[in-house]
Order: structure tokens, then sequence, then C-alpha cells
């Protein structure tokens, strides 16, 4: 028994001295990190996230942009695809109104090559409950992907196989879809169907709680006009949404003055920005400009005086041209 004894004390003895050696080497090389208090988890690296544009339905059945920010990986378009589902969108969406349109059990993939995004679906698409929600998939899809530098189209399949369209609305998917195809498609009355101008305007929704604006992209298809497209632009956009559900963003008394472009920026002067019928929101005013104007046009900046000299508007540097707005519309409730 006292050997026994004796053993163990040295066995103790040597550990002793093992866990002093390893001290004295860290003392010497790296500082020793103290050990969290018992229960506490060790501290996580942070989530690196990606901030992107995603489309989703409002309480009024138009499709709405929403900066949002979700976690960065490997195959980001195909991640944020998985967030215009139910089971992802949830939470970024509440208190908004807005809710998610790839259908609740879809499965997708995205591959992206020469700029153009092929979607391939699983059969639930095909299952949507009227032709409205096909519509609605269609643009939300398209729109979410071409906000990614390196889409400019998109190829939607089912199963792997290309279809020419959607069962119930008869929406066109058997060739690449873009931007140029439009959203919340709003057609002026007595039109040839074979001669006609598209702008997408953006006009303001609100939610039914009435605590969330947003802008909302509406493609107008308009007779063929011999007016330049900036001029129709500015116009169309004065005219309003003529649709029930959105306001107007700028004063219908707002007038063009002059335009021109140069290089990739356009300049306009304009007679006012702040008048009456204008949304209360400055920031609303300019973007709904700046987006409209670069929608419809090669441009990627807009240049806006007011009779000659640059405006103060919502703490923006209008002695410069700005670019298109990164954050259209936000969650801030």
């Amino acid at each position: 028994m006292r050997h026994h004894k004796k053993l163990l004390a040295g066995v103790l003895v040597l550990g002793l001295a093992g866990t002093t050696g390893c001290g004295m080497l860290n003392k010497t090389s790296s500082p020793v990190s103290p050990r969290p208090p018992k229960g506490d988890q060790a501290a996580q690296p942070a989530t690196e996230m990606y901030a992107v544009n995603l489309y989703f339905a409002d309480e009024k059945g138009f499709v709405v942009p929403l900066r949002v920010n979700i976690p960065k990986v490997e195959g980001i378009a195909n991640q944020a695809l998985t967030y215009l589902t139910p089971e992802k969108s949830g939470g970024l969406l509440t208190g908004t109104g807005l809710h998610a349109l790839i259908p609740s059990g879809a499965k997708m993939s995205v591959n992206i090559k020469d700029n153009l995004a092929v979607v391939d679906f699983s059969q639930e698409v095909l299952k949507m409950k009227d032709a409205k929600a096909e519509q609605q998939l269609v643009d939300s899809v398209v729109w979410t992907l071409t906000e990614f530098p390196s889409i400019k189209q998109v190829q939607i399949k089912v199963n792997g196989n290309v279809i020419p369209a959607l069962p119930t609305s008869g929406t066109p998917i058997g060739q690449p879809l873009s931007r140029a195809n439009g959203i919340n498609l709003q057609v002026a009355p007595n039109i040839n169907p074979a001669e006609t101008t598209k702008l997408t305007l953006y006009y303001q929704g609100t939610n039914s709680a009435g605590n969330f604006n947003y802008l909302v992209p509406v493609t107008r298809i308009i007779g063929k006009t011999n007016e330049d497209l900036i001029k129709t632009t500015i116009a169309e956009l004065a005219a309003g949404p003529k649709v029930q559900g959105l306001s107007p963003t700028v004063s219908p008394a707002l007038k063009l003055l002059s335009e021109s472009q140069s290089g990739d920026t356009v300049s306009l002067d304009l007679d006012n920005l702040l008048t009456e019928g204008a949304s209360t929101e400055q920031s609303k005013v300019l973007n709904s400009i700046v987006l409209s104007v670069l929608e419809n046009t090669p441009a990627r900046k807009v240049k806006i005086t007011v009779k000659g000299q640059p405006p103060t508007l919502a703490g923006v540097d209008l002695s410069k041209p700005v670019s298109r707005p990164q954050v259209v519309n936000q969650k801030q409730l």
C-alpha cells in the first residue's frame, strides 16, 4: 500500500511539472487566453453578412425590393433565392406586410455563366395558387437575381427542363428573361401591341399598418412615342401611378426644363422638386427620379439641378452626379 502511495505521488509530481513546463513555454511564446467561466461558451467568430435587395409581394400584390442582410456564403445568388421562401424570410419581413413568393417546400439551384443565371426549380412552382402568383414569382426571381452585377438574364427551368410557359398564367419562361421584361406590368388602354414603349417608374407604397413606406417599381406599357426616353420618363412619373394602392412620389406639376447626356451621366434641370403632391419623404422624391431614369436609359449616374442650381435635398450632395441608390427600401419599423 505504501508502495502504491509513493507511485501515485510520483505521478502527481510529474503531472504538475509537465503543466508548469507548458506554462513556461506559453509565457515565452504568446500569452495564454483565460478560460471562459464555467457554463460560458467560447466566443464564435461573427458570421460575415451580405447586403442584397430581395423582391417580395406587398399586401396589394405589388412586387417590392427590400434591402436585407443574409449570411455570405459561396454561391450567394442561390442563397439569395432561398430567402425568397416562407421558410427563410419570415423573420426578415415581420411588420412590413410583405411576403415571400417562392412556394413552401420548393427546391432550387442556380448556375451562372456568361451573365446568364439558370435557375432550376422543383415542381412546386407549377402548382401556384393562381395566374397572379405565377407572374409575381417570375418578377421576384428575375429582379432579385439581376441585382447581382454578374447576372443580366435569367433562364427558369423546372426539374431540369425548359418549359414554354407557366400553366395558369401562360407567363412565358421558355427564353431567358431580364429587367427589360418589366415588373408589376401596367398596360395603357387602347394601344397597338406592335407599337409600344416600356417604362419602369417608381411610386410609393405603404403597408396597411401605415408604418412602412417603400418604393414600388411599375413597368408601364404605353403607345410608341417620338419623345426621347428621358422626357417621357419624367412626364409619366409626374402623371402618377394610375393604379389603386400606390401614391405619387413627385408633384404632378413637375416639369423638365432641359436634359442632356454625356458619357454615362444624364443631366436633368427641373423646375422644382418639393411641391404640393410630392412625397413627404425627400429621399423618396430623389430616389424615384434617379431609379426611374436609370432603369430606362443606359446611364449609370444622374445629375439633378433646379433652375440651373443644385438643390438641397435629404442631406445628399447634389452638386455632383448621383448613382443608383444601393438601398431602395429598408425595414425601419
